[in-house]
């Protein structure tokens, strides 16, 4: 593993490098990451570090499982390349492309970047089109036949976004943005082989990647030990602690998933992530209570997001309509003012996210 500073400077240039591409999400995850390194207490006064007290007790606690394996210290880690900017001349079309996606108008920042070279710009009008068709596919599925029925609805872009990125690829125009966006209209990994043939440089993101494609795959024991290894880097960091949380979900270990979901919302009590697993802890051991009182504590929260149309009034975030409907379903909704509303809600999302509806 890479030095902590390593870490913390690779971070803060992705951070914003991110922002500026409208990788908001990502730009977010790096953020959190970047907080959940353990400062130099001789360094930083205790207001720099507030953040991170308290947040790895949860490990000690429960660690059934020690570390027996540590990041390999004889590795060759490279470092990540500094990205060349080039919009200095063109960088006014950019800002009104960027201004134009920050308003979710994606076809109309694409268009402004329709003559712009720059990979900057290429990558941003890629992206924007790749969006705008996975708009306009979902607005078919509910068009056509709803998203429970069958449909033929497509992202009409993947072809033409394909052939272009292809083509910048071989005659090396494309820089790694460029990359991320041939990774979106393309095939994605799906077995353990094509995953164990992939030739990936040494970089600590690699591990993080790794960490998630064994998620993604269900080798929990693996995906556990990856998160595990990079706590020792990572330690105060909110994602890997979440991540931890799912791994152990998913092999069962229950009491452990319950003390670190309770330690994150003493840390973050806003956080909106991951909370439709700590739901399912919470219903599967049958705390009701508990469930009722964390979906009533999330409704707030404006993380949670509105639609501009149909419930106009109602978060549409899936993680809180999960755990609501389990509270639901157990009869502990009279906390919530707004019963009627909050069945419609239910039943909107579980038709939305193709999950059993409940009467």
């Amino acid at each position: 593993m890479s030095s902590k500073e390593t870490c913390r400077n690779e971070l803060r240039t992705a951070i914003r490098q991110l922002s500026d591409r409208c990788l908001y999400s990502a730009s977010k995850w790096a953020a959190e990451q970047l907080i959940g390194i353990e400062q130099d207490p001789a360094k930083f006064t205790p207001s720099n570090t507030r953040f991170q007290r308290g947040s790895s007790s949860i490990r000690r606690r429960f660690r059934t499982n020690e570390i027996t394996s540590t990041p390999p210290t004889d590795v060759a880690y490279v470092s990540t390349p500094v990205m060349e900017e080039d919009e200095a001349i063109h960088g006014d079309f950019y800002l009104l492309a960027k201004s134009y996606f920050d308003c979710r108008e994606y076809r109309r920042a694409a268009h402004v970047l329709r003559n712009q070279t720059g990979k900057k710009s290429v990558f941003l009008r890629c992206y924007a089109l790749y969006l705008a068709g996975e708009k306009r596919k979902e607005e078919e599925m509910i068009e056509l036949e709803g998203p429970l029925g069958k449909n033929d609805a497509i992202n009409r872009e993947l072809v033409s976004l394909e052939r272009e990125l292809s083509t910048l690829c071989k005659n090396n125009m494309i820089d790694p943005f460029g990359l991320y966006c041939m990774v979106l209209v393309a095939i994605s990994c799906t077995t353990v082989g094509i995953l164990n043939s992939l030739n990936l440089s040494n970089h600590w993101m690699k591990e993080f990647f790794l960490a998630s494609v064994y998620q993604e795959l269900r080798m929990h024991n693996e995906s556990l030990s990856k998160y595990e290894n990079l706590h020792v880097t990572f330690t105060f960091s909110n994602y890997i602690q979440a991540q931890i949380a799912k791994a152990q979900y998913s092999l069962r270990e229950f009491d452990q998933v319950e003390v670190i979901f309770e330690d994150l919302l003493r840390n973050d009590p806003y956080r909106v992530d991951d909370m439709d697993t700590y739901s399912n802890v919470l219903y599967t051991k049958e705390y009701f209570s508990a469930l009722s009182y964390l979906a009533h504590r999330l409704m707030p929260i404006d993380g949670c997001g509105h639609k501009s149309s149909g419930l106009s009034s109602l978060p549409i975030d899936s993680r809180l309509w999960i755990a609501m409907a389990q509270c639901y379903e157990s009869e502990q909704l009279h906390m919530l003012e707004e019963p009627s509303n909050v069945t419609k809600g239910l039943r909107t999302v579980m038709t939305q996210k193709q999950l059993p509806c409940i009467d």
